[in-house]
């Protein structure tokens, strides 16, 4: 429940409640701002000391998550080649998220975050499934 709650913010909260974007290529992907003054009005900003902070802050709210499912999801006896390529996608979209987080790359980035994410739920799906039996 926790998990679909975190899951639900990350999703809507910065940009369907506040309609302020914390990075510039987000207001302009999703909030239609056209000029650098819209940017500017919608909250976002450019600075690269911000920026870091919120990739540090990403990864924490990611890698956390998968920390903690990936050894229960070993747990389940999984195939190994199934498991080597879960944890090699999780990590290589992780690195991938990062870079394109740094230099701005939107839709880029949210793909990554989504194979992310679909991975966690992989994984906990595997490991209901397994406590099921």
């Amino acid at each position: 429940m926790n998990h679909q709650k975190f899951t639900w913010r990350n999703l809507n909260v910065n940009s369907q409640v506040s309609k302020k974007y914390s990075n510039p290529e987000d207001a302009k992907a999703f909030g239609n701002a056209k000029s650098t003054e819209d940017v500017k009005r919608m909250g976002a900003t450019d600075s690269t000391v911000e920026r870091v902070k919120r990739v540090v802050q990403n990864d924490i709210e990611n890698i956390y998550a998968f920390m903690a499912l990936a050894p229960l999801y070993v747990l389940t006896a999984p195939a190994l080649n199934t498991a080597l390529w879960v944890f090699r996608l999780f990590t290589g979209a992780r690195v991938a998220h990062t870079v394109c987080y740094l230099l701005s790359l939107q839709p880029f980035r949210g793909i990554c975050w989504i194979i992310n994410i679909s991975i966690n739920f992989y994984m906990a799906y595997c490991i209901y499934q397994s406590c099921a039996k």
